[in-house]
């Protein structure tokens, strides 16, 4: 019986890491996605000043999130989101709007990514 219990509560406990776990990186990802969608509305009405501020509070926040994010995802993946967003910075300095753009919809694309690659699912643990 208390083998039966004890497997219960394990169940449980891991069930609630699953959901929070979930549930974090979907609001992880939400946020990083907004962050960017607002970048890139600065950089199509051409207002490169205020792109550059958020881009540099989107390196703040990353960098604040960066353990969660490490255990999360995959580290060639927070690779890859550094150098897009160093890129990024580079095309807002210069005020290269088309590739400014285009490093910013690979962003949120890699952000919008995480949840779908990461979450707690029968094919992503096979």
């Amino acid at each position: 019986m208390k083998s039966f219990i004890f497997a219960i509560f394990m169940a449980i406990i891991i069930t609630a890491g699953c959901l929070f776990y979930t549930n974090r990186l979907n609001n992880l990802s939400t946020e990083l996605d907004d962050q960017c969608i607002t970048i890139l509305n600065s950089i199509k009405e051409e207002d490169f000043e205020k792109a550059w501020e958020n881009t540099q509070y989107l390196e703040e926040f990353l960098e604040e999130k960066k353990v969660i994010l490490a255990s999360f995802i995959d580290h060639n993946e927070l690779d890859k989101v550094e150098t897009n967003l160093e890129q990024m910075k580079v095309y807002i300095a210069e005020e290269k709007r088309s590739d400014a753009l285009a490093n910013c919809k690979s962003l949120s694309a890699l952000f919008l990514h995480f949840p779908k690659n990461y979450k707690v699912k029968i094919e992503n643990i096979l």
